[in-house]
């Protein structure tokens, strides 16, 4: 089978889609974070400041686990992981419309750890795989996919009727369902290069993991605030939930282009996807009408999901060691979790403005310090590799 026919060279393509599929469920939550939380927020249940603050911790839960499973999981029992992180989600977002205070956010922690665990599955795939952004690219659209169906039906049908609680029992039970693709999974990894010691990040590559850092915050500043900033722009709820819907349904159209894209040239796609989304950002701001307000957050997250395979070969071209691969999903899980945080605090009264200047201010230092990685490149011994990782 040819490496077109199966993303990997040593792994079947059922396989293959299994971690993808868990994967995607693992990743799945902060594309449906503004339906949810604001839903919470709409229902009294949080004030708009705690839309940030249950997003970081949950961010914060999947990165703990990412980073803590690469140090002490050895690529075995892969199959009982992946069991354990789905019943862990499944129990966390059942519980989750029954509860209130300190208990809501222990169950965010804890969804947040079992999806970490199932990004943890995805990134060992990643990372024994010959061309990597052409598999991230199923996996965006397998998020995406699986997303956009999960907001039409809690926008249209679930949220009216059952409330948040409704949306995260939904979750759960799908994380029920996900054990159908536990069978199909490898027992076990096989052991990459360098398994016999940890490579550290060289400068360049950890200057790029900074970047990737905030560049993640940026988009999640802006992103799990969309239901707040429509309500200070004078938009409706049943609008506003349609926007992200629409949103989120482009995140399809933004992985197809970046498989059939798989080849541009890592760091001046990240670069341009950045100054995208700062342009969408300040046309919200300025959003006010409806159709500018869908077609600007469309144009954000059409940039956010497309520009996520290109952080691979950027930090690939950055450090050949590939240690700084080996971090990426921890520094992106990191921006995540603090994007939200940054822009609680910039929350004025009943306006939620103040979440997009955040986001603009760390695309732009997003951008500079992707520069900066790029420059510190010239000061190393050892030039970097080419995008192209097909063998």
């Amino acid at each position: 089978m040819s490496a077109e026919a199966s993303p990997s060279p040593t792994i079947g393509l059922v396989t293959t889609l299994s971690v993808v599929l868990i994967g995607a469920l693992g990743g799945i939550m902060p594309s449906l974070q503004p339906l949810l939380l604001g839903r919470l927020a709409v229902e009294g249940v949080i004030q708009s400041e705690g839309i940030g603050r249950l997003a970081m911790v949950e961010a914060l839960g999947m990165a703990v686990a990412v980073g803590l499973a690469g140090i002490f999981l050895t690529g075995t029992r892969l199959r009982w992981i992946a069991g354990g992180a789905l019943l862990i989600m499944a129990v966390c977002n059942a519980l989750t419309g029954q509860l209130v205070g300190a208990p809501l956010l222990i169950l965010r922690v804890g969804s947040g750890i079992g999806s970490g665990l199932m990004l943890w599955l995805l990134i060992g795939l990643l990372a024994r795989v010959a061309l990597p952004t052409r598999v991230t690219g199923y996996y965006v659209i397998s998020q995406g996919a699986g997303a956009l169906g999960l907001a039409a039906a809690f926008a249209s049908v679930i949220l009216p009727a059952a409330g948040a609680a409704g949306g995260y029992m939904t979750l759960g039970g799908i994380a029920l369902l996900m054990f159908l693709a536990v069978p199909f999974m490898p027992s076990a990894y096989a052991p990459l290069p360098n398994a016999s010691g940890a490579t550290l990040p060289n400068a360049a590559g950890a200057i790029g993991l900074i970047s990737a850092g905030l560049h993640l915050a940026g988009i999640m500043a802006l992103w799990v605030y969309a239901v707040p900033v429509g309500r200070t722009l004078g938009l409706d709820i049943s609008t506003i939930n349609m926007a992200v819907s629409v949103a989120i349904g482009v995140q399809i159209l933004a992985g197809v282009a970046a498989i059939i894209l798989a080849r541009l040239k890592a760091i001046p796609t990240v670069l341009a996807c950045a100054a995208v989304s700062i342009m969408a950002a300040f046309v919200i701001l300025n959003a006010g009408q409806a159709a500018v307000f869908t077609a600007a957050l469309a144009f954000f997250s059409f940039a956010w999901v497309f520009v996520l395979p290109y952080h691979v070969p950027a930090l690939i071209e950055l450090d050949e060691s590939r240690g700084s691969l080996m971090l990426l999903t921890s520094a992106q899980l990191l921006g995540i979790a603090g994007g939200p945080l940054l822009a609680s605090f910039a929350l004025q009264d009943v306006s939620a403005v103040g979440a997009i200047k955040v986001s603009v201010a760390l695309f732009g230092l997003a951008i500079l310090t992707l520069l900066a990685a790029r420059a510190t490149i010239r000061l190393l011994p050892v030039a970097p590799v080419s995008n192209d990782l097909e063998t």
